[in-house]
């Protein structure tokens, strides 16, 4: 039978419609997805580098039913253990399931950067992230981290807010209000200086009478209730008080004992890296300076926008730039308690979406001209960490082939001498051995320093020590102390209870192997 002219006419033009809308929208989003596309193939390689591998025991924990805080402690929030926990589950509990969950963090803040950075800025949107990525490599990334993960759900709090002015649909903000909460759950103060950060902003907004009373009582709503559902769960566990005094107590009584660091640590540090002729790499003095632009950046941009703003200040009164302007002081305040290179980089993303705009307010040569040097700056930066990454050598281990520039020949001897889910325990901060050769730690404590963790807790940790029996320990020594020295500037400093687990582990171990790197692995002593 055939067709309808009209309705074959009308199915003709419904298609033709439908192609249209498509073409349309690939129109409009044309910028963010060739964006999106590029930031997935150039952060791939990245993903099977190694720096460190510090938290991933902990998401392992989780996946056997350990209860954060009660059964391990961190200084830093549940939030990070549960959503790496969360790919572990899917994808698999060893590099490859980290790996996944650390691409897709780390692709999302960056595209979550770039559509921020669209709505106020008419050119460079790309150069925050770009900014961002090149600085933040080799500090804190790519490897799993609080700051990491809280930065991802930071930026899609903002992101929902955004979308909650644009279109005054109140669903955005009770998913912002979660996110924020979540943020909090992920590094406490992150979340709830943010959430305070939007509050004040729509005071802002209620003030100039452009908004209602009510957006600021559903965002309150929605953060208390799943900040309160969160603290429910810890209750039911028997972990409540566990987990106040881990993320609350225990971080005001001992944090800055040994995080006490002046502002920009570690600036110069990368700079030596770059021209010490003892790295091998000697043409690399020669592009220092541009290799550490970024960074000198991030440190002196806070001050930077100070005196932007104070040239441009009518330019902040706009709602997003003051929504940014609000979410970028919380989030860098958030970073400050540890005043080094990486945290301060970790709390600058709304920042370095503000110095673009303030720049380009100019509208004139010299300010495109300083963007345009930041920009080969932070582009040579970021292709040159591609070129380390591409050139690291792999690795193999009980949980997948790794890239890296580090020895780690106390791993080969730990494959060699345990099992898989053998305890052995590692001192003062090196947890990667837990996770590389998927051991077990018969403490609570992936960090257990002098000065930073208290008399009870090494008392406790002794006792699980002698509990399990545990056979080898791998500390740390020579090199490899001096680093934890470096990182943690007071940890060497004898305490008021004296060197405790030192006492222990030499009355009741014996050293059975050393390596150039400081590494040592000490054997239980046979009437141990």
């Amino acid at each position: 039978m055939a067709m309808n002219p009209e309705i074959h006419g009308q199915a003709d033009a419904e298609t033709e419609i439908s192609t249209a809308e498509s073409l349309n929208w690939f129109r409009r989003h044309r910028n963010i997805l060739i964006f999106s596309g590029l930031a997935a193939l150039y952060l791939l390689p990245f993903m099977t580098f190694y720096g460190e591998a510090i938290l991933e025991s902990g998401a392992v924990r989780i996946l056997h039913g350990d209860v954060f805080a009660r059964d391990f402690v961190e200084l830093l929030g549940p939030g990070t253990f549960w959503w790496n926990a969360l790919f572990m589950r899917i994808f698999g509990a060893d590099f490859f399931g980290a790996r996944v969950c650390l691409y897709v963090t780390s692709l999302g803040t960056g595209i979550a950067l770039y559509y921020l950075g669209k709505h106020v800025l008419s050119r460079y949107a790309w150069l925050p992230p770009v900014m961002f990525v090149s600085a933040y490599f080799g500090g804190m990334w790519p490897l799993m981290s609080h700051h990491t993960d809280s930065n991802f759900f930071s930026l899609l709090t903002v992101v929902c807010v955004i979308l909650w002015f644009d279109r005054k649909r109140s669903a955005w903000l009770w998913i912002a209000g979660f996110l924020a909460a979540y943020t909090s759950y992920t590094l406490q103060p992150k979340g709830l200086f943010l959430f305070f950060a939007v509050v004040a902003w729509m005071a802002v907004l209620y003030l100039q009478k452009k908004i209602s009373f009510r957006p600021m009582l559903t965002i309150t709503a929605s953060y208390a209730v799943f900040m309160g559902a969160g603290l429910l769960y810890f209750w039911s566990q028997g972990a409540l008080w566990d987990l106040i005094y881990a993320n609350l107590i225990w971080p005001a009584t001992g944090y800055s004992s040994v995080n006490d660091v002046p502002y920009g640590f570690g600036v110069l540090h990368r700079w030596t890296e770059l021209v010490s002729p003892g790295h091998g790499l000697h043409w690399t003095a020669i592009l220092a300076p541009f290799f550490t632009e970024p960074r000198f950046l991030i440190v002196v941009l806070p001050f930077l926008l100070l005196i932007l703003i104070a040239l441009r200040w009518r330019a902040a009164l706009q709602p997003k730039i003051l929504l940014f302007l609000f979410g970028g002081v919380a989030m860098w305040m958030s970073e400050i308690h540890r005043k080094e290179v990486g945290h301060l980089t970790s709390g600058s993303l709304l920042l370095l979406i503000l110095f673009c705009y303030f720049v380009l307010e100019y509208k004139n040569k010299g300010a495109e001209i300083v963007l345009q040097l930041v920009a080969i700056c932070s582009v040579s930066l970021a292709l040159f960490n591609l070129l380390l990454v591409v050139g690291a050598h792999p690795l193999h281990t009980r949980v997948g082939t790794i890239r890296t520039y580090k020895k780690l020949p106390a791993l080969k001897y730990l494959e060699e001498h345990t099992k898989r889910g053998d305890y052995i325990f590692c001192f003062q901060y090196c947890p990667d051995y837990y996770f590389l050769a998927d051991t077990r730690d018969p403490t609570r404590y992936s960090l257990l320093t002098y000065n930073y963790n208290t008399e009870a807790q090494f008392k406790e940790s002794i006792r699980g020590i002698q509990e399990h029996k545990v056979k080898y320990v791998v500390w740390q020594g020579g090199k490899a102390l001096k680093e934890i020295y470096h990182l943690l500037p007071g940890a060497g400093k004898r305490p008021p209870y004296g060197f405790i687990m030192d006492d222990y582990l030499h009355s009741h171990y014996h050293e059975v192997k050393s390596f150039s790197n400081g590494m040592q692995v000490w054997e239980r002593n046979g009437d141990g």
